[in-house]
């Protein structure tokens, strides 16, 4: 058992809706549903509750006294302005996907770079999370991970995000491919802006694949002196993720069970 598996996994001051260090978490409105059912309200409420956790969505009545910052997330840039009237956090997620236009596909810095400046004008912050996918469309016959980093659209992101998302969870069930990624893409960031907030995505069912709690333990353990946080994605199938079957909230609670002091 790995123990203290937060320790060590720090806030930035940049951005932070509250000054005191905290993991920061990014999770989506329906996971925390199923994990509240699962691992427990109450552990929940002690892990997730506080302006450190990013709630993607609708904050449900049960939920509402927790003191998550109200997020909400947009494959497309065009959509920033209206959302960050409704919530303190934007994330802008590019990706080959029909959710984000082609253009912005083609050119996700200078997309990152308007949807900062209308969050920005609007009061909110936003959290750029540019997936690894996008190598489909730039540099379709290269290794993802290389090209990603060689192309260097996570340190563009970190120029004008307040905190970037480093979308790995694709590589967790190989430690060693996960931890060299974010490790280079963190380094990356950080020398674009030493004072950006860098969460890591993890996944529970990463575009359908099954991993275990100790998997997702050790992926997050071999970076968490690098990242201020993670997404915790516990993925259900659907227009956003087609091949990601039903959740696994479980695989979630146990690694929260069993890894968070």
């Amino acid at each position: 058992m790995v123990a203290a598996f937060a320790a060590g996994v720090l806030a930035s001051p940049t951005a932070a809706p509250t000054a005191q260090p905290c993991t920061r978490w990014i999770l989506t409105h329906e996971a925390l549903l199923l994990l509240a059912r699962t691992f427990g309200s109450d552990e929940a409420r002690r892990v997730f509750g506080s302006p450190c956790t990013y709630l993607v969505g609708s904050i449900a009545p049960a939920f509402s006294d927790w003191g998550m910052t109200p997020t909400m997330s947009a494959g497309d840039a065009r959509a920033v302005r209206a959302l960050a009237l409704r919530a303190h956090a934007i994330i802008y997620d590019p990706e080959a996907w029909t959710f984000t236009p082609a253009g912005q596909q083609r050119d996700p810095v200078h997309a990152i770079a308007r949807a900062a400046a209308v969050a920005h004008a609007a009061g909110a912050i936003l959290i750029a999370t540019p997936a690894v996918d996008l190598m489909r469309v730039l540099h379709p016959n290269e290794r993802r991970y290389e090209a990603f980093l060689q192309a260097g659209i996570i340190g563009g992101a970190a120029r004008y995000a307040d905190v970037v998302e480093l979308q790995a969870q694709g590589g967790e069930a190989n430690v060693r491919t996960f931890a060299a990624f974010v490790r280079a893409a963190a380094r990356q960031t950080r020398a674009a802006n030493p004072r950006v907030i860098v969460l890591a995505g993890i996944s529970t069912n990463p575009s359908g694949l099954r991993v275990t709690a100790r998997q997702l333990a050790a992926a997050a353990v071999s970076v968490r002196d690098v990242v201020d946080g993670f997404w915790l994605n516990v993925p259900s199938g659907g227009p956003h993720c087609p091949r990601c079957g039903v959740p696994h909230p479980q695989v979630a609670a146990q690694l929260l069970h069993d890894f968070i002091p």
